[in-house]
């Protein structure tokens, strides 16, 4: 779709620069919003029951004084396959957010604001010169 849109041939290279030039994410940060939308659902309470199961926060699970502990989830102690569920890896990815998104109510705006995030990490991947 991107080289139909951009107009290049169909050996044409689909990088970030191009990705983002239309506003698109790639797969991997695409899955990761669309798991963190789910995630804010659930934290502000406005999802099914049976979604919020695995779902604790970390204050219930201990009264400790950490940091951040308001707004994050307490993350499961699981192996092997079970690092794969959406349960795990939602968590993961909502403790890593920074605080002034997990923080954000509005869920229109936490939309954007996660693409917006997601794109920034998106560039500085791509200009790590160890990543590859």
């Amino acid at each position: 779709m991107v080289r139909f849109i951009l107009g290049l041939d169909s050996q044409g290279h689909v990088g970030v620069s191009e990705l983002l030039s239309l506003e698109f994410l790639d797969v991997k940060s695409r899955v990761a919003q669309l798991k963190l939308n789910h995630v804010h659902k659930i934290y502000n309470d406005r999802c099914p029951n049976y979604m919020k199961l695995n779902f604790t926060r970390v204050e219930d699970v201990h009264r400790y004084s950490t940091r951040f502990a308001a707004c994050n989830f307490h993350v499961p102690r699981v192996q092997g396959v079970g690092t794969k569920t959406f349960f795990y890896s939602g968590i993961k990815e909502w403790n890593s957010l920074p605080v002034s998104i997990r923080n954000v109510n509005n869920y229109q705006s936490f939309k954007f604001k996660v693409k917006q995030h997601l794109k920034e990490t998106l560039k500085l991947d791509e200009q790590n010169v160890y990543l590859y």
